[in-house]
Order: structure tokens, then C-alpha cells, then sequence
């Protein structure tokens, strides 16, 4: 009895610890001004199966800013509801949850509940096992103004070629540079597989006949109103596949070179300035991104999608400014390095007027910690890694530090990957920044800024299987929208330091082969949409 009491008194003190920290934390992130604050009136929601929660809990919160949160046990056990986790007039706040207006403080299994408090609004609740589920890995505080006139940064942005004028290092876009590895499997090159730059036109006709298609990504050309961009992917062999481009043929299913001939495992395709028709899976050039199912059951990237079978005809002939053709091939021709090229959209592809920046390293499957990710065959893997991030500086957004206190960064993405388990298997690593910097002669150095990593980006993805109920576990158009205050820091006031905003994208995961389990090989999706900035006096 002695020893059962201990125990017990043991478990509550490190319940009370876990608060603790779960308290000082936020109250930290309050304190110092990290305060984020939602542009959209959406429901944010939160997969707490991330968390890797103890004793198999598992809860579902979201919460339409209101002071309410809508609580749902996804768990295999029964979860009471100890403490409420408020953010008040004063800062973060405990309540107990019996000072709170609760449903029910117990949910069995598949049960959901509300809370309501008049002390402040609801951010999260702490279980009695000490699990601590939140709304969003940031906390919901009030906004830094009731309007704020934000300066769109990306309006300007309207081709690969504007965007070169922006990056920190433009050379990281070309086919010779090193900054992304190509074909990783277990660390070494045992796939073979290459990326090959197969050809290029500008100005010129073009009839395009595929017969397994899997995505196509469709953005409008701001720079030349009528115009589109498209990025189309696709199996290779042994699909017939042909681009005929002013005349001359060009096979997509195998690649002949002297005496040999090279299967295509994949491809993409990139048109800009495109005008002409579209039949096939897809029969319209309506901005969004249409793909075919990948598995079984289905799974979708977000903001459009239309059905087929796995790999499905598609047919585009009409006039571009300019085409690109990649092949995954043999890496006896094609190569384990490139640039950022081949993985590059830029176009108006959720309709709303302004050009997204689309980084997909992503071509053809999902999968999850028992497959690779992404590829042809379990012998040939087509994940891509980046060697080095892809930095966008605004250099057109000037800021005199010594006239500023702060600025507040708006950032609308959407994000996706290839991994059915998710967090399961993929490192929580940094794939988007968005913050300050200082152009030096010797290159770019972040001042401050806001990392987005994968447990963060992921509670927004859209791979859930069509059949799913109830509707809360579709996440698949929720865009992650959020504004952050960025405080100058004095140094750089003092000095009137030139700062910039920038935003920064990458693919930081390769492969690794852990007993039979292939884990931290996602290759994803990134839509950067806006980026806007106000200034802080």
C-alpha cells in the first residue's frame, strides 16, 4: 500500500511538473512578444496523435477563437480532463476543469465534449496521465491591431525568371548546381536512378501525349493574362508517352542514346506562358492542382483535385513561351545532382490574383514507414533531397532598422508530403523560415525569424483517405496562415542597419534504413501564396 501511495504521489508531482513547464514555456513565448496570431477565421485543428502522447491518449482539439474548444478522444482509451490550459487578459493561465463549463470531464473512446470558460479563451487541456494536447503548436493570442495594411512582397513575382532576381544565391536554380541530391537510397546510389535534363524550347508549338499522368499543377501566368504555367508528372515506361515540340518527337518512356536505350521511370514536364487546350483526366485550364489516385485507398494534395485511374491519359497542345522536359533515368545519363529547376512553379494557382512559389520535390507515390515514399519501383526510388535551402530575399522591401521597433510578417502555405504515418517516421525537421535578414558581402545572415517545421506543417496536409469520418480529420484545405511580430533587435537600430524580409523553403530528407523500416524519406510539397509586411514604428 505504501509503495502503490508513492507511486501515485510520484505520478501527480510529475503531472504537475509537466504543467510547469508547459506553463513557463508559453509564458516565455508571451513575455519575449513571439505572438501569432491567425489571419483566417478557420478552425485550426490538431492531430494530438503527433504528440506521442503516454498510456495511448489521444485527443482531438480545435477551436473557432472563440472561448470555446471542441475536444474529441481518437484514442484507444478512456481520457479524463484535469486542467484547462486559458490565455487571459494576464497571460497563460491553469483552471481547473471543474471552474470550467465542461460536458463531460471523462470521454470514452470516439466521444467529444466542449469547454467553455469565462476566465479566457481555451488553448489546450492537460490530462490526468499529464498529457498536454493543444490547438496549434502556437499559441492563439489577441491580434497585434484590429487591421493591419499589410504590403504584399510576392505581388511582383510572376516567373522563374523573377524569382532568380530574388534569391540570395540564383545559381542555385541551374541544372549544374549541386543543390539537390537526386535517387538517395540508404545513403549511397544502389537505385541508379538520375535526373536528366532531356530538352528545352522557347517560343515555340507544342503537342504533348501522355498516357499515365499522376499530377498536374495548374497556375495562371500573371505577367501574360491568358497564359498559364503547368508542372506535369507522370510514369514513364512502360506507358507511352511522347512531347513533340516544334516538330520533333521526344520519347518519354525510354530515352535512346547511341547503341542504348534508357527506361524513363518518370518525368516532369514544365510549360510557362501556355495557351492552347488541355483534354484528358484533366479538361480545363482551372488553377488548382489535379492528381490521380496514388494508392489504395486514395489520398490527395490539396487546393483541387479530380479522379482517375492510377496514372491516367492526358493530352496539351498549343503555344509556350518556353518548356522544360526532366527525365528520371539511368544515372549512366542522368545525374544525382541539379539545381531547383525541375521542382519549381511559379503562377496564381489558388486563384486569389497573387503567384504562388510551388517547391515540389514529390513525383509519383505515397508511402509509409514499410516502402520508400516516393517511387517507381522498390528498386527505384525517385526521392530528392536539398542540399542547401532555397532562400527568397524581398530586396524591393527595404528596412531602415533605426526608423522601426518591429515588423510584422503575414504568411499564407499549404503544405503536403508523401508519408501515410507521418511524424511516425519523418524527423521534425525545419522545412520553411520566414524572418529578417542582413545582405553582406559575404551572403545572407538571418537577424530573426520563425521556423515552420514538419509537426507544425503537417496538422495542415491532406493526406487522409477519402472514406474517412467524421469530416474534422480532412485537413485537406486548410492553408497554414499566420502573422508574426518580429522585434528588431537594438544592435541593428542602433547601427541603422538595411534589413529584408525573407522567406526560406527546403526538402530536408533523404532516407534512412532502420532494420526493415524506411523512415525520414518524405519528399513533399510547398505553396508558398503570399507573403505581405507591415511596419512597426
Amino acid at each position: 500500500m505504501v509503495g502503490r501511495a508513492r507511486r501515485g504521489q510520484a505520478e501527480v508531482l510529475a503531472s504537475l511538473l509537466v504543467i510547469l513547464i508547459v506553463v513557463l514555456i508559453v509564458s516565455y513565448l508571451w513575455i519575449t512578444g513571439l505572438h501569432v496570431s491567425s489571419l483566417s477565421n478557420r478552425y485550426l485543428v490538431s492531430r494530438a496523435s503527433y504528440l506521442m502522447a503516454k498510456g495511448g491518449e489521444n485527443l482531438l482539439v480545435s477551436s473557432n477563437f472563440t472561448n470555446t474548444i471542441r475536444i474529441i478522444n481518437v484514442g484507444s482509451v478512456e481520457s479524463r480532463i484535469e486542467w484547462v490550459i486559458l490565455n487571459t487578459s494576464r497571460g497563460i493561465e491553469l483552471a481547473r476543469a471543474s471552474a470550467c463549463s465542461i460536458g463531460t470531464a471523462k470521454l470514452a473512446p470516439g466521444e467529444s465534449t466542449y469547454v467553455t470558460c469565462s476566465a479566457g479563451n481555451p488553448i489546450g487541456v492537460v490530462t490526468a496521465l499529464g498529457n498536454v494536447f493543444l490547438v496549434s503548436p502556437q499559441l492563439i493570442v489577441p491580434p497585434v491591431a484590429n487591421r493591419i495594411n499589410l504590403t504584399p512582397l510576392t505581388v511582383n513575382i510572376t516567373s522563374v525568371a523573377n524569382l532568380t532576381n530574388l534569391l540570395s544565391s540564383p545559381a542555385i536554380l541551374s541544372s549544374n548546381s549541386r543543390s539537390v541530391e537526386v535517387g538517395i537510397s540508404s545513403g549511397t546510389y544502389i537505385s541508379g536512378v538520375g535526373i536528366y535534363n532531356y530538352t528545352s524550347a522557347i517560343n515555340t508549338y507544342v503537342s504533348i501525349s501522355l498516357s499515365a499522368a499522376v499530377a498536374v499543377f495548374i497556375s495562371k501566368d500573371l505577367a501574360h493574362p491568358g497564359t498559364y504555367n503547368i508542372l506535369i508528372l507522370g510514369i514513364g515506361a512502360p506507358f507511352a508517352n511522347q512531347v513533340s515540340i516544334g516538330g520533333e518527337n521526344y520519347n518519354l518512356s525510354y530515352i535512346t542514346r547511341g547503341y542504348y536505350s534508357y527506361r524513363v521511370y518518370a518525368y516532369r514536364v514544365i510549360l510557362q506562358g501556355f495557351s492552347g487546350q488541355i483534354s484528358g483526366f484533366v479538361n480545363s485550364l482551372t488553377p488548382g492542382v489535379y492528381v490521380t489516385p496514388l494508392t489504395t485507398p486514395s489520398y490527395l494534395i490539396p487546393i483541387a483535385y479530380t479522379f482517375s485511374g492510377v496514372g491516367a491519359p492526358l493530352q496539351l497542345q498549343g503555344h509556350v513561351d518556353s518548356i522544360q522536359v526532366y527525365a528520371y533515368t539511368s544515372d549512366q545519363i542522368g545525374s544525382h545532382y541539379t539545381g531547383y529547376a525541375p521542382f519549381i512553379l511559379v503562377g496564381d494557382l489558388d486563384g486569389d490574383g497573387y503567384s504562388d512559389i510551388v517547391l515540389d520535390t514529390w513525383t509519383l507515390s505515397v508511402g509509409g514507414s514499410s516502402s520508400i515514399d516516393d517511387a517507381y519501383d522498390p528498386s527505384h526510388d525517385l526521392l530528392v533531397k536539398t542540399l542547401q535551402p532555397l532562400t527568397i530575399v524581398f530586396r524591393s522591401a527595404a528596412i531602415n532598422a533605426s526608423r522601426y521597433s518591429g515588423v510584422i510578417l503575414a504568411l499564407k502555405l499549404w503544405f503536403w508530403d508523401d508519408s501515410i504515418d507521418g511524424p511516425l517516421e519523418i524527423p521534425n525537421d525545419v522545412i520553411v523560415r520566414l524572418g529578417l535578414v542582413e545582405v553582406t558581402p559575404s551572403g545572407t545572415k538571418w537577424i530573426v525569424w520563425k521556423d515552420f517545421a514538419y509537426n507544425e506543417l503537417v496538422r495542415y496536409r491532406s493526406v487522409a483517405e477519402l472514406s474517412t469520418s467524421p469530416p474534422e480529420y480532412l485537413f485537406g484545405y486548410t492553408p497554414l496562415v499566420q502573422e508574426v511580430y518580429f522585434v528588431i533587435p537594438p544592435q541593428y537600430r542602433a547601427n541603422g542597419t538595411v534589413l529584408y524580409p525573407a522567406v526560406e523553403v527546403q526538402d530536408p530528407y533523404g532516407l534512412t534504413v532502420s532494420g526493415y523500416n524506411y523512415e525520414a524519406d518524405s519528399d513533399i510539397v510547398v505553396d508558398i501564396g503570399y507573403v505581405g509586411m507591415s511596419l512597426v514604428g
